[in-house]
């Protein structure tokens, strides 16, 4: 269990910029590389809104999970920089909430659209917007990304909540641009090149903004291993940014 961090971005600017306070609740997917600290640092170098961002993550945890594990009220209580949240991201288990099976098949979505439905009400309760942070398909099983897009799709639309489409843009990445390696060696979490499309879809998905012209290289405080940063090559950039405009915009 990791404890609930603080990824705070500083503005830097003379004059103040409009904020966007943001909280994500997920497993490693939002953990990896600090992530919410990415798209923050991301939003610095922009010309639009900075995001100040906090996060809760378990490792491995389902919404169903975090639900049942009791300590939802206390975060979705929660204030970054001291004000209240306004976007609540909300990050499910990269299978849908239960284990793979050996041919790659995913969960079924009941479990996890359930789960939306008793969460969107309890942000909203307190102001805030719920988003679907939706992931991508393992390396080894690319075709789970349509039902996997699907299962976002749905729910979303149903609770009216916005899809941040993660894995759409990394499915678009993998056949345009192979050359780019989104995975880490274990096939499943993100490389850095993989968590700088992640930034750059959840940028563009919580500002309404496109992210390109943002920096090549950020970096962000993990509550762990310290400040951490991803770094891609300047064509690199320019590809994953104008994927993630694309897509979510």
């Amino acid at each position: 269990m990791l404890p609930t961090f603080a990824l705070l971005a500083a503005c830097g600017a003379s004059e103040p910029r409009e904020a966007i306070d943001v909280f994500f609740l997920g497993n490693s997917y939002t953990e990896a590389y600090a992530l919410p600290g990415m798209v923050a640092a991301l939003s610095e170098g922009l010309d639009g809104p900075v995001i100040r961002a906090e996060a809760h993550v378990h490792g491995g945890f389902s919404l169903r999970d975090h639900l049942e594990d009791g300590h939802l009220p206390d975060v979705l209580h929660a204030t970054v920089a001291g004000e209240p949240l306004e976007l609540v991201v909300l990050q499910e288990q990269s299978t849908l909430g239960v284990k793979m099976g050996p041919d790659g098949t995913i969960g079924d979505p009941v479990r996890f659209h359930d789960a939306v439905r008793e969460l969107v009400p309890l942000i909203r309760e307190r102001g805030a917007e719920p988003v679907l942070y939706a992931t991508w398909a393992k390396q080894a099983f690319p075709k789970q990304t349509p039902a996997l897009t699907e299962a976002f799709r749905t729910v979303g639309e149903e609770t009216k909540a916005r899809v941040s489409p993660v894995g759409r843009a990394w499915a678009e990445v993998g056949v345009s641009h192979p050359e780019i390696g989104l995975y880490a060696k274990d096939g499943s979490h993100p490389s850095p090149a993989g968590a700088y499309l992640s930034a750059c879809v959840l940028y563009a998905t919580l500002t309404g903004r496109s992210p390109v012209g943002a920096s090549r290289s950020l970096s962000a405080q993990h509550p762990v291993r310290g400040r951490v940063s991803v770094s891609v090559t300047a064509a690199e950039a320019a590809v994953l940014q104008e994927v993630a405009a694309r897509v979510a915009l």
